[in-house]
């Protein structure tokens, strides 16, 4: 069993990965008594490995319709959630609810550029 995950976001410590997907990937190995390789790519290139099938698992990642073409996804083993930072001066007149006018600035491609996009005019991505 191969396992490829985001370099972006995996910390390493000592150059070995770990965190919360390693753990998982660890877990699931000794469970299925089967070897695990985990290997270390950025984003789109384990993506680019799992479609030819080089690689065998790719995980954390969020459904979408594009994805949904590509993979088969088995139910959810995280829950993200996102939170939004606020500069000090704002915090007691910030509603959450109402975004309207706000820049959002997010990372671009992620879960909550995604999610957000379609809702708010005035998203920075970067």
């Amino acid at each position: 069993m191969a396992t490829e995950t985001i370099l972006d976001y995996e910390p390493l410590v000592e150059g070995e990965p770990v965190g919360m997907n390693v753990d998982l990937w660890k877990e699931v190995s000794k469970t299925l008594r089967r070897p695990l390789e985990y290997r270390l790519f950025q984003w789109v290139n384990s993506q680019a490995k799992v479609n030819p099938g080089e690689g065998k698992v790719l995980s954390c990642m969020s459904l979408n319709k594009k994805r949904d073409k590509l993979y088969d996804f088995t139910n959810s083993t995280f829950t993200f959630n996102y939170p939004i930072f606020v500069h000090a001066d704002n915090v007691g007149s910030f509603d959450v609810t109402n975004l309207t006018g706000k820049r959002i600035d997010v990372k671009k491609g992620g879960s909550p550029a995604r999610s957000l996009k379609p809702s708010i005019r005035k998203l920075k991505l970067y």
